[in-house]
């Protein structure tokens, strides 16, 4: 698009970013970047090295060219996208620059996206938690919501995106695996909410986990327990395993714990808190460094972890 636009665009690798986060907000600043695309986890990985930034070195950041932020790829932690805003706003950043969007590769990208004039919209669900608005699907696009019996999804009912139209592929390259359902629907293994038109994603298909009859997803527990001083960030999975719900978590210094009970303690609080589910202590595990395996992309890879804890191969943290 930029080329055929003839606009600038400017390319740097995930490695730069993640080595001098802060030198990215700088180069947004010093080449007035007007639209920039990142994924969720990049907002937290942001909030965390301008925790420990000295104001001095930022004094020059200028986000005011900056109209267009789109945040896609990964479940959005509404709370850290409030905080990024908050923090930002001083510099220039205005909170309609952010804007949720949905995607996938299947779809050649983006499906749906927030208007450009509006802050996105957040819905509480049944379960109580929250989930944000990625907007209303692009035109071109059929979306509509099946449920897990495979009815179609009334108004603000929650089931699994299914796509048809637009610049969505004929199937996967090389593999007879069935592409489309029998109606010519993809079903994206994502599940969202629907409604005034707008759509809310909720979690993937297989990250969903039932409880009393209600549906949460791992994500939920996941950006609970990380808002925690002594969990490393971005080193928390949830699965279930043997029909119960385990959080394995990776917290900073293990080699200094002193208070295992008490920091068990702060995790089951903060889910029964923010989530409203008791999970008891042995659900809750910290593990040793450099066990939970992610895609190239950061995403957790869910089902190896829970193959590697089932066969017993998660060593977990000593405590002294």
């Amino acid at each position: 698009t930029t080329l055929y636009i003839r606009h600038n665009l400017h390319l740097s690798t995930p490695m730069n970013f993640l080595l001098n986060p802060v030198g990215w907000l700088h180069e947004l600043s010093e080449k007035q970047i007007t639209i920039a695309v990142i994924p969720d986890f990049a907002i937290s990985y942001c909030l965390r090295r301008l925790a420990i930034t000295d104001r001095a070195k930022i004094a020059n950041l200028n986000l005011e060219k900056l109209r267009l932020i789109f945040n896609g790829s990964e479940p959005i932690n509404i709370d850290k996208l409030s905080e990024f805003l908050q923090v930002l706003e001083p510099y220039g950043l205005q909170p309609s620059a952010i804007k949720p969007c949905y995607g996938m590769a299947e779809a050649v990208l983006m499906v749906s996206c927030c208007s450009l004039e509006d802050f996105p919209r957040v819905l509480t669900l049944v379960n109580g938690c929250k989930a944000i608005s990625v907007g209303q699907p692009l035109s071109q696009f059929d979306v509509r919501l099946r449920t897990e019996h495979g009815h179609l999804c009334r108004e603000g009912e929650i089931g699994e995106i299914e796509l048809r139209g637009g610049t969505l592929v004929d199937g996967y390259f090389e593999t007879n695996k069935q592409f489309y359902n029998s109606d010519g629907f993809f079903p994206t293994g994502d599940l969202g909410v629907i409604t005034q038109g707008e759509l809310f994603v909720t979690g993937r298909l297989n990250d969903r986990f039932k409880i009393n009859g209600q549906s949460y997803f791992a994500s939920d527990f996941e950006y609970a327990v990380q808002s925690l001083p002594f969990v490393q960030p971005g080193k928390v999975c949830t699965i279930q395993a043997d029909g119960r719900i385990i959080v394995l978590i990776e917290a900073k210094q293990i080699s200094v714990f002193k208070h295992g009970i008490e920091y068990h303690r702060q995790v089951s609080d903060i889910i029964l808190q923010q989530i409203g589910v008791k999970l008891p202590g042995e659900n809750i595990l910290f593990i040793r460094p450099g066990q939970l395996e992610k895609t190239s992309s950061g995403k957790l890879r869910r089902k190896a972890i829970s193959q590697a804890y089932l066969n017993g191969q998660i060593l977990l943290a000593a405590f002294n």
